[in-house]
């Protein structure tokens, strides 16, 4: 009986803070949209990127490129045409970025792109919620890291925006909680829809790739109750990545990029160009050979620093859990929570843009 009532009051609590987070997100998600005229409308200026992205898309007619979007991945800006193909469907015909479309289709598309941008953001909190409890046992961290990442100033921000940064979030987290799943279980697909939803994740934002180092992580430093010296452990561990979770890892990885890009394999030529062009603005000029010019570094960290939004949320949110995860690390090999720690921030702190 205590029991329930404990597991009722934790809802009721994870409830009240889904409900405090949606209504910071969807307070003034009409900004600026009742100023200017046509697509002049004062957004954001990203939001432009996105709705230019996006137009090119049109799936009824079987036109899958967006060259547009290639410099960060296509996978957001398909989910973004939805609403749009819909409107198609109905009769509506699609604007497009270089007329001065009439300012109540372009409110449509950035009305449907932020509130799916609230969507995803929510569903991160939940998933969040879950991942902390799972790591630490104790639903009142999770509520904690719910609570923090719902009200996390930068992170309501950027719920207000049609961009992809958090959906790449939502993707990453999903992979850590489908990560401890198939560390639970072993089940043959539970390992290839974590690299699938890996893959999706790295076709909305290209270096969210790096989020599938995390179950091999997860495989390589679980806790381990032999005795063994650390490297027979590590070895061994190394054998059955290799014998197959890799495998299978990697086979719903590429499932998980054709379904999120399926362009790159036929325009990926263009796709190389586009991300080097973007890249090239944070890199040293041509001919600059001084190695202790720190300049472009730090042009590139004043980029990077606002947009990664679930990099200190997370540094906020898992530091209870890091410190919980310290002393298995010196008693029996390896949390599995620690490696999630760094991998997850690498994946998301990053704008190319």
């Amino acid at each position: 009986m205590e029991k329930e009532k404990s597991s009722g009051l934790v809802i009721l609590a994870l409830l009240l803070i889904v409900g405090l987070s949606a209504y910071l997100r969807l307070s003034g998600i009409t900004w600026a949209m009742n100023s200017g005229y046509g697509h002049y409308l004062n957004f954001q200026p990203d939001e432009y990127i996105s709705i230019r992205g996006m137009l090119p898309i049109k799936p009824l007619a079987g036109k899958l490129r967006a060259p547009d979007a290639y410099f960060e991945g296509t996978f957001n800006y398909y989910l973004w045409t939805v609403p749009e193909t819909l409107r198609e469907l109905s009769g509506g015909a699609r604007p497009m970025p270089e007329e001065n479309t009439p300012s109540g289709k372009v409110k449509f598309i950035l009305l449907c792109g932020r509130l799916m941008t609230v969507a995803f953001d929510l569903v991160t909190l939940v998933v969040l919620f879950v991942v902390i409890t799972e790591m630490t046992g104790r639903q009142l961290g999770g509520l904690l890291a719910a609570l923090l990442y719902g009200i996390f100033p930068m992170q309501v921000i950027y719920s207000h925006f049609m961009r992809s940064h958090v959906l790449s979030n939502l993707l990453c987290v999903l992979v850590v909680w489908l990560s401890l799943k198939a560390l639970q279980h072993h089940r043959w697909w539970l390992f290839v829809i974590t690299g699938l939803v890996a893959g999706l994740a790295a076709t909305t934002r290209y270096p969210a790739a790096t989020v599938l180092s995390i179950p091999c992580l997860f495989l390589l430093f679980q806790k381990d109750s032999t005795n063994a010296p650390w490297a027979r452990r590590l070895r061994k561990a190394i054998g059955d990545l290799l014998s197959g979770p890799l495998w299978l890892l990697l086979s719903g990885f590429v499932i998980g990029v054709l379904l999120g890009e399926p362009t790159i394999f036929v325009d990926f030529r263009r796709v190389v160009d586009e991300v080097s062009f973007q890249t090239s603005h944070y890199g040293p000029p041509p001919g600059a050979g001084n190695p202790f010019d720190l300049a472009p570094l730090l042009r590139y960290f004043s980029v990077l620093i606002p947009y990664a939004t679930l990099s200190v949320s997370l540094a906020t949110t898992l530091f209870p859990g890091t410190l919980r995860g310290l002393a298995p690390f010196f008693s029996s090999y390896y949390h599995p929570a620690l490696p999630v720690r760094g991998l997850v921030l690498i994946s998301n702190g990053e704008e190319l843009h």
